[in-house]
This record gives structure tokens, sequence and C-alpha cells, in this order.
């Protein structure tokens, strides 16, 4: 987090506000403070403009408080506010009324508990504003699909209807990317705490000097830590914003071991897996497709509450220049390995199967399911480059198709390489230039990167970075984050680093694509490291990259 530029502080001269007043004072850059003594004043400095942040001195809101409060909201909502005291229970009053952000007692007030305080509270506020702005942008797409499928529902589609269905397709997207922007803001904080706690966990583990019930605990922490991330991983294919890591996978294996889990999932329904021996590699992030196929036979399991047959195949599949149509989209032309899973169960009807893939849309009981099953396998089988396909009937079961694209010799080359790093931890003692805005997360990769080896040098923004290679351009690997505040983030600055010192080597790191990466998502050809990562993922991929060739 870059620090804010701008705070107002109204104060009636309270002990302790000339301390608060030089520690933000020492912030770097050093941000503009405007000063009130009085309510009046204070609102008079918030219409002059947009503040990062509201200093007050909890004595002057008097027994107009809340009104004064929603005053305050008013002018600048994005706005937090933190409450200054000298009286604990004051402090403690203001904070669980909620008519401030944060309390900070004056007395115990330094500068690691101000930067803490700044970070936490602002970061906090603008999630609830983005949480509050999509809930109304989910409330008004969901209400106008609603009108249009009344509207279509009694027509079969035609050219009358035909604008309809686009202004009801429409719909739906602006629901996906108001959820898909939550879920991104949410993940990115999300994965970056992960990463803190992934990250210093494994250090214990290097250095616990043999404790045996240190490192269980230490292992059983990152276990659930480990879930965490995937679960984070899951929220983010709704909204496609994941960083896949795809590999060159063989289906018919991957089945195989994924069997013995299946099998104690469906319970009292019989599972039959065939996959064509000739079958092509398939380009598919593992875990991803782990998560893709256990849902779907969830999804079966249910259909099926007296027993019946589950079957998975896996065949090649060569779609022409036209492309072919599927149940969600079309899918382009290429050659794709198809996964298909398919069951004698109930079946849907024609209006159900046109909503299943839509985001806590379901059909269970309420307590039975989330309605995030299949839109999460849509989306991932349309991020991978592929597509899914459900047929479907009332009383004559479902089959659900995934297709994934055929993995190229260089991608299986590529997945080759990186499954042998990925069983060591290589060490190295090249300079590295770490860039993260997140004072926590940079800390614990500087930790690893060190115990590793690597020399390491830090920025905590795009800019501080060129300044740092400007000065000494003595760096092996720029490795950055991707989503950065400021003009230049990790794209962008990996793009003037190889333009300028082009015997840089980039790696790029992130909890997920965001918008800074556009239409220019990251591909295996900018080497990408998803948050959270272990210690052994990332000593592997540095080493990788560092190891490439120069380019000619």
């Amino acid at each position: 987090m870059s620090n804010p530029t701008r705070f107002i502080l109204v104060d009636n001269k309270l002990p302790g506000i000339e301390s608060l007043r030089s520690l933000l004072a020492s912030l770097r850059p050093r941000p503009e403070l405007g000063c009130a003594t009085s309510l009046d004043d204070g609102f008079e400095l918030l219409q002059q403009g947009p503040a990062s942040g509201l200093f007050l001195d909890l004595t002057l809101l008097g027994e107009r408080a809340e009104e004064r409060i929603r005053g305050l909201r008013k002018l600048q909502p994005h706005m937090p506010i933190f409450g200054l005291a000298n009286d604990v229970e004051l402090a403690a009053h203001a904070r669980r009324t909620r008519w401030v952000d944060e309390s900070l007692l004056l007395g115990q007030l330094d500068a690691t508990v101000l930067s803490m305080a700044l970070r936490h509270t602002i970061r906090q506020r603008r999630l609830k504003q983005e949480l509050k702005r999509t809930r109304r942008e989910l409330r008004t797409a969901e209400d106008r699909a609603s009108e249009l499928r009344r509207k279509t529902d009694s027509d079969a589609p035609s050219r009358a209807t035909a604008p309809l269905l686009v202004d009801g397709a429409l719909a739906q997207a602006q629901k996906m990317e108001a959820l898909g922007q939550l879920t991104s803001g949410l993940a990115h904080d999300f994965n970056n705490l992960l990463a803190v706690i992934i990250g210093n966990l494994q250090l214990i583990q290097r250095s616990n000097g043999g404790d045996e019930r240190l490192g269980r605990q230490a292992a059983a922490a990152l276990d659930a830590a480990s879930r965490g991330a995937k679960l984070t991983r899951q929220m983010l294919a709704i909204a496609r914003r994941q960083p896949l890591e795809p590999r060159a996978l063989d289906l018919g294996a991957q089945l195989a071991e994924f069997r013995e889990i299946l099998e104690r999932t469906l319970g009292k329904v019989e599972l039959q897996i065939s996959a064509r021996p000739d079958a092509w590699l398939a380009m598919a992030d593992p875990s991803l497709l782990e998560s893709a196929v256990l849902n779907l036979c969830i999804n079966a399991r249910d259909a099926m509450p007296q027993g019946g047959t589950l079957r998975i195949s896996v065949e090649n599949r060569s779609i022409g220049e036209q492309g072919e149509a599927t149940a969600f989209g079309r899918l382009a032309s290429g050659e794709y390995v198809c996964l298909t899973v398919s069951d004698d169960g109930a079946g849907m009807d024609s209006a159900t199967l046109a909503r299943v893939i839509e985001p806590f849309f379901t059909t269970k009981a309420p307590g039975k399911g989330t309605g995030l099953g299949l839109s999460m396998v849509h989306a991932f089988a349309v991020q991978s480059g592929g597509q899914l396909d459900l047929r479907s009937e009332s009383g004559l079961g479902t089959a659900a198709a995934i297709y994934l694209p055929k993995a190229s010799t260089s991608e299986i080359d590529v997945t080759s390489k990186t499954l042998t790093r990925l069983t060591e931890v290589p060490t190295g003692d090249e300079h590295i230039l770490l860039v993260e805005d997140d004072e926590s997360v940079r800390e614990m990769a500087r930790e690893m990167l060190r115990n590793l080896g690597y020399m390491v040098r830090e920025a905590d923004s795009g800019e501080a970075a060129l300044t740092e290679l400007h000065t000494d351009a003595e760096v092996d690997l720029l490795l950055t984050d991707v989503v950065m505040p400021g003009k230049i983030d990790g794209l962008r600055l990996g793009q003037k680093v190889r333009q300028r010192y082009p015997t840089v080597k980039v790696l790029y790191t992130s909890g997920y694509v965001g918008a800074s990466a556009g239409k220019n998502t990251i591909k295996l050809a900018q080497p990408l490291l998803g948050k959270p990562y272990r210690i052994n993922e990332l000593a592997a991929k540095v080493r990788e990259v560092l190891d490439e060739p120069d380019a000619a």
C-alpha cells in the first residue's frame, strides 16, 4: 500500500496530538496535513477535496455523535475515520458503535501502531465500499435478468425476441463482472495474508532445530493455510481472474490417481472410468481440474439419491474451422481433449439448464448446495482456453463435457522441466530486486530468498524499483507483484525493465490476474508464480527463470 496523500486532523488540543503530527509527518512520501480545532472547521476542510483519512478528537462529538458522524460519512463515503482519545472506554465505545473505523489511544501510539492502523483500516474501508457497490450492481443485474426471463419464457427464440436474449446475456455479463470485482479485491488481500502465513511457517519448519512437536504444529497450520489458498483460487475461478498454472496433463492418469477420492465421495453410486490409450495430453491447471471433476461428480451423485452409474470418459476432439456450438458458448476451432462426466439421474429441464452456470443458482434444498460448483467448472474451462458443454433432459440424466486445449510439444517440455524442479529446493547467489507494495509479504519473501542464498534488494512500488535500478543496475532478476498501486504496476514495470535492462530476467507474482493485466493476461512466456507460494515453489521458479538462456 502506498502512503495516503492527504489527512485531516480535527482536535481540541488533546495531549499527545503533537506526537501524532510528528508521526504523520514522518510518513514517506510526506502527506499533506489539514488541521482544524472544531467539527465545523473540519467539515470545511473536507469540502475542499478528497481526504485519505480523518483523525477525529472523540471529545468533540458530544451528544449529537451519530448525527455528526453521518454528516462526515455523507461528505466522503470512502474516507476512513480514526477516533482519537486518551480514555480507553471512550475509544472502545466509539469503535463498538461504529462511529469510527478504528480508535487510537494517543498514549499508546507509535510509528508501528500508526502504520498498521492505516494499512488495515484504509483497506477495510475500501473493501466495505466495494462490497456495497457490488451488492447494488448484483441486485440491479439480477432484477434485469429476471424481468428478461419473464418476457422470454413464454416465447420461442425468434427475430423478435433476439434483442431480449442479447440484453439477457448482457445483464448476466454485468452481474459476473460485479461479482468478479468484489471477489478479486477480497482475494488479493486474502492471498497476501496467506502468503505471509505460509512463508513464515515454512521458515519455521526449516529452522526449528529438530523439534518434532513444533514441526507437527507448523505442518498442521501449513495444511490449513493451504486449504484456504485453494478455496480462494476456486472463488477466483468464478471471476476468471485466478492466475492459472497449466501443465501438460495425461487426463487418464489424473483420473486414476483421483479415483479413490471419487469413490469415497460417490458412496453407493457405481463409478466407471474410460480413457482412450491414444488420448492427447491436455493443458490445464491440475488442482483446478481436480476441483472441477469433483464438483461434477458431486452433482451427479446428488441427482441419483437411490444410486446409479456415473461414467467418466476421455477422448480426443478436433473442431473444424467454423467452430462448434455448446450449451454456454461457441467452441473455437482446434484440437481438444474432452473429459465427459455423465449420469443416469433426474436430469434438468430447459429452464434450469439455461441458468445452471449462474453464481449462487441452485436447485438443491437450503444448506445442500452453494450454487457455485458449475459456475467454477464453466469459468475454469473457459479461462483454460476451452469450454463447458452440458446436455440434459428431465428423467434422462446429464452429460457434462469439459473441453481442454491439446498440449503442444513445447508445452510438454516445459511441464517436464517444471515437475523436475519442484521436487528439489535449488539455491543460488544472484542479485534479486524484490518489488512488493505489501510490507508483510515483502518481508516474508525477502527472508525466503535470503534463506535460499540470494542477495536481495527491495522496493515498494514500480517507481521505486526503477530508481533502484537506475542507481545500481547490478540485478540479475526482477521479482515483482503484478497488482500494485500507482502508475507503474507490475506488468508495466516488467516491460520497462526488459526494454532498459535486457540482461535482467523478470518473474511475476500475483494472487489473481486483475484489471491491470487487461488483454495481456500473463502467459507461460511471462513466468508467473501464484500467491501464496511455498518456498520450494519459489526456489524452483526463481532458478528456472535465472537459468533461461538470454534472448539472442
